[in-house]
């Protein structure tokens, strides 16, 4: 073998041996790192996710308002009595509306009763439970669909019940998770 084919073969390996790795830190990279204090690919990619997922459940709620309007139009301006009743009526799967005590299988609390006339700032529907960030999904009687904090949630309640026909004691939302703290 002469000298040059020698010193080819060489580097040959050397670039054989640079491009795995170059692979592997780029993936290391889009992986788990940062830079200039940017989220990471895997952060950005689950934020996404997250917003998805509660732009998916306003549209829900944005529809369950639509049909809830459709029922009113129907029944002289008033809304379901009862959870039972709007589930029923909106073919909701069982475990998505109730009252009473939040279980885990439920999702949302229905404070039913009201009408068309009572005031459009009325919470009409409530998450059960906070998420971890300590907020709540809530439909107002007006059709508006907020995410309010736990306390802002109590305060609705309180506000809302002044309007409702029977004086009951509605549950507050809980906090998911671990650490998590307990609306009294």
């Amino acid at each position: 073998m002469s000298c040059r084919t020698i010193e080819r073969t060489q580097s040959g390996r050397g670039a054989l041996l640079l491009v795995p790795l170059l692979a592997v830190a780029i993936g290391l990279v889009i992986y788990f790192g940062r830079f200039g204090g940017r989220k990471s690919y895997v952060e950005t990619v689950l934020d996404s996710k997250k917003q998805a997922q509660e732009k998916l459940q306003q549209t829900s709620l944005a529809g369950l308002y639509r049909f809830l309007q459709q029922y009113a139009a129907a029944a002289d301006g008033k809304f379901p009595a009862t959870a039972q009743d709007l589930a029923r009526e909106a073919s909701l799967p069982s475990g998505v509306l109730f009252t009473g005590r939040p279980l885990e299988e439920h999702k949302y609390i229905y404070l039913g009763g009201q009408d068309e006339s009572m005031p459009p700032g009325n919470l009409l529907i409530y998450e059960a439970a906070a998420r971890r960030d300590g907020t709540c999904e809530v439909l107002r009687l007006g059709g508006q669909v907020e995410l309010l904090t736990a306390q802002q949630v109590r305060d609705a309640i309180a506000e809302t019940q002044k309007y409702l026909p029977v004086t009951r004691q509605p549950e507050l939302p809980e906090k998911r998770g671990a650490g998590a703290d307990t609306p009294a």
